[in-house]
């Protein structure tokens, strides 16, 4: 399934989802719990900061695979989050509780970011698209990171406007090492979510998210 993104472009994608969250408040506000609108409002901030990150520091996070990190924790997985966080209060859980469901849904939401880049890997037409619409993509970041000077200097030119060789070259390179350690960092971050779930108590939720990470796994082994 391709993303909005790839369908209409970076800057309606982000457009329609300021319009969703600007719904989702509305709607909050009728049910009168300040902690979820406290919850999604923090959600929101870190979207924008993320966006605002990704954009303003593009340059300098080009070949900095920690502050793509950093984007992908803020601008996607901060809703992933929130919403762990808002059912934990839902669910009248304690704040320790709630604190353990939101980092959860942190690992996890980067983790998919991760997943999501490695799919990008294996089809030319989505990996054009991430790079022509200049958004941070790790295993780019990655392989970037490890060029000599006058290598990278080549290299950001080349992807400035990808054509189809570029592009073809580029999943030649990007499909060894940098793949390898794209999928080492999404495991890391999947036990860190992991981790957490054997902390909480009750085991069926820990085994209904065990059956969801007995799927995501091998799909990019």
């Amino acid at each position: 399934m391709r993303s909005l993104d790839s369908l209409w472009g970076n800057e309606a994608s982000l457009l329609l989802g300021d319009y969703l969250l600007s719904i989702s408040f509305q709607i909050l506000t009728r049910l009168e719990q300040i902690e979820i609108l406290q919850c999604v409002s923090w959600a929101t901030r870190n979207i924008a900061r993320g966006q605002i990150l990704e954009v303003s520091e593009r340059a300098s996070s080009q070949n900095d695979p920690e502050k793509c990190l950093q984007v992908y924790r803020e601008k996607d997985a901060s809703l992933l989050a929130a919403a762990a966080k808002c059912g934990a209060i839902w669910g009248e859980a304690n704040s320790n509780l709630q604190q353990q469901l939101m980092t959860f849904g942190e690992k996890w939401g980067v983790a998919l970011i991760l997943k999501n880049d490695l799919q990008i890997l294996d089809d030319p037409q989505l990996l054009k698209e991430k790079i022509s619409a200049k958004l941070s993509f790790f295993p780019l970041v990655i392989w970037l990171s490890e060029l000599s000077d006058p290598e990278l200097a080549s290299w950001q030119i080349k992807i400035e406007n990808p054509n189809e060789k570029v592009i073809s070259e580029l999943m030649g390179e990007l499909k060894g090492d940098p793949k390898e350690k794209t999928l080492s960092v999404m495991q890391k971050f999947l036990e860190e979510a992991q981790e957490i779930l054997y902390q909480i108590p009750d085991l069926e939720i820990r085994k209904l998210h065990e059956a969801s990470f007995a799927e995501f796994v091998p799909q990019n082994v």
